[in-house]
């Protein structure tokens, strides 16, 4: 039994694939705000599955998040750029042009893309959409969206 489960170990260490790590800095667009977003996020990968702990934060504190989120490489290529989709938990802030604020525990869900520039460095493309709890403690869906591109370095 010992000798077996030694060869599937080793079976399954052989066959998986490398893990590598992704530190992105990023700039987006939170809808309700439309104010810039500045933002950065480091996250390690191991394919298909990846996580990530993110950042961001826009001028004249109107919008905040901070999360982690599962990202999903998906077989989808278009041209070069490599599909993927993500779902996290996090904290949430916004304060919209209308005056109304939200803020507290959220959740989020989104897609995104990763386009090869130059060895290590990628283009990424993403867009989330946040659902933050109420005061009932239910989460309401789209009080946020946020489309952000930046450079990920791998390492």
């Amino acid at each position: 039994m010992g000798r077996i489960t030694a060869i599937a170990v080793v079976a399954v260490a052989s066959l998986a694939s490398p893990a590598w790590a992704d530190s992105m800095l990023f700039v987006g667009v939170t809808s309700g705000t439309a104010v810039p977003s500045f933002g950065m996020a480091w996250g390690k990968w191991s394919a298909p599955i990846g996580f990530e702990v993110e950042l961001s934060k826009s001028p004249g504190n109107s919008t905040a998040s901070f999360g982690g989120n599962l990202l999903v490489d998906t077989p989808v290529t278009i041209r070069r750029a490599r599909l993927y989709g993500t779902a996290g938990l996090g904290l949430f802030a916004a304060q919209h042009r209308d005056g109304k604020e939200i803020g507290g525990p959220a959740k989020n869900v989104g897609a995104g893309a990763r386009i090869p520039i130059t060895s290590g460095v990628l283009l990424r493309v993403d867009y989330r959409v946040f659902f933050v709890e109420s005061d009932h403690g239910d989460y309401k869906p789209g009080h946020a969206h946020r489309l952000a591109t930046g450079i990920s370095f791998t390492f």
